[in-house]
């Protein structure tokens, strides 16, 4: 999204503001600054409390400042807050229609969310159909095999992904538990080299600590390189340019997530899988979430809330509830690794069900891809025309 304004106005400064989240890894502020395009990179409360665009002042050199602030996730009253600050409008991208009065322009992905807009009495002026921004995350990449002789894997060998997730309460769970998924695979399938691309946002040591209490072997200095899967085989784990890595493999199997689509617009056959096994770690928005866990049986509890609530969704992954058809498999509930090598295994070995599932990946990329783009676009054109209307 930056690059993308950038690319519209070279005199563009961006902030990228990292809203107050019960999900976050710790690690956000470290990857935001490796982003291109985004001039400064802050939290914010320290934002609001230090105010540093009062400095800037209204004008720099005789030219009238125009801000605005485009919400791409997380709380939108906290973004709203922020531009009642600012003096700015607020253009947001959104999937339900929140406080309406008050935000300038609302960026939708598809038709049935515009549809939704509209019955909650949205004017149609305030809303803009764009896609989905996560597909313009993938780049143009380098070939796959070079990718694979980088990563030192065979070129001409298989390789298989497993995505833990980018939060710390789904990688410290997931990573131990698809390690054991991994060597049940490879077990049956030998030809097959595994890789884990870890999110940038994740601290290495929380995954070490993961690995030691699950009596996961690994080998590298300061974070895990490769782990161990038995003795002929070892996984490598990558913590640089994650996408990349993921580009070159045959299979995917994730956990829901953005990296979901990711893997759409890379055309990399994907199976979903959600293991509720320890759903009391997972955290939840409202009374839900604070649950005194310590108490004998909120555990318990929490997880049987947990279990309804998902046997109630039908569906986890973005690609299915975009396409609003099961483009890919899913496995929902306690699952064991066996269950999850085994899914894999049945896709895998699945051309045909690859064959189609590739038809839908290519549909869901003409369909979303661009949404960076055309709100960039929007947001500036909105400005200019908020600056003529004002001269």
């Amino acid at each position: 999204m930056a690059a993308a304004l950038r690319r519209l106005s070279e005199n563009l400064r961006v902030t990228l503001v990292l809203l107050p989240c019960q999900y976050a890894s710790g690690g956000e502020v470290r990857f935001g600054r490796t982003l291109p395009g985004v001039d400064r990179v802050q939290g914010f409360k320290s934002l609001m409390s230090e105010r540093p665009w009062k400095a800037l002042g209204e004008e720099v050199a005789g030219a009238p400042v125009r801000r605005s602030v485009l919400h791409l996730g997380g709380d939108l009253a906290l973004s709203l807050l922020l531009g009642r600050a600012l003096g700015a409008p607020v253009d947001a991208f959104a999937l339900r229609p929140r406080w309406p009065k008050r935000v300038r322009r609302y960026f939708v992905p598809d038709e049935r969310t515009l549809e939704r807009f509209l019955k909650k009495g949205v004017p149609p002026e305030k809303l803009r159909l764009v896609g989905h921004p996560a597909f313009d995350s993938v780049e143009e990449l380098d070939p796959e095999p070079e990718v694979r002789r980088r990563l030192g894997f065979w070129v001409d060998e298989p390789v298989a992904a497993f995505l833990c997730g980018s939060r710390p309460f789904e990688a410290l769970h997931a990573f131990p538990f698809f390690v054991e998924a991994a060597r049940l695979l490879v077990g049956r399938f030998p030809e097959l080299q595994i890789l884990f691309p870890m999110a940038p946002t994740l601290d290495p040591e929380q995954i070490l600590e993961a690995l030691e209490k699950a009596g996961i072997s690994w080998r590298g200095r300061v974070r895990p390189q490769e782990v161990e899967l038995d003795p002929d085989h070892w996984a490598r784990v990558v913590w640089d340019k994650p996408q990349e890595a993921l580009s070159c493999c045959d299979l995917a199997v994730a956990l829901p997530g953005t990296n979901n689509l990711q893997a759409v617009a890379l055309r990399v056959p994907l199976l979903v899988a959600v293991p509720l096994n320890r759903a009391w770690e997972i955290p939840l928005d409202g009374m839900a979430g604070h649950l005194p866990l310590w108490i004998p049986g909120m555990k318990t509890l929490k997880k049987k809330l947990i279990l309804r609530r998902s046997r109630k969704v039908g569906t986890v992954s973005l690609p299915n509830r975009l396409a609003g058809l099961p483009v890919v498999p899913e496995l929902i509930g306690e699952l064991t690794p066996e269950l999850v090598a085994q899914g894999a295994g049945e896709l895998y070995q699945d051309r045909e069900a690859q064959r189609e599932m590739m038809v839908r990946f290519a549909e869901l990329d003409r369909r979303y891809r661009g949404a960076s783009s055309l709100m960039a676009r929007a947001v500036l054109e909105a400005g200019a025309e908020e600056e003529g209307e004002d001269a």
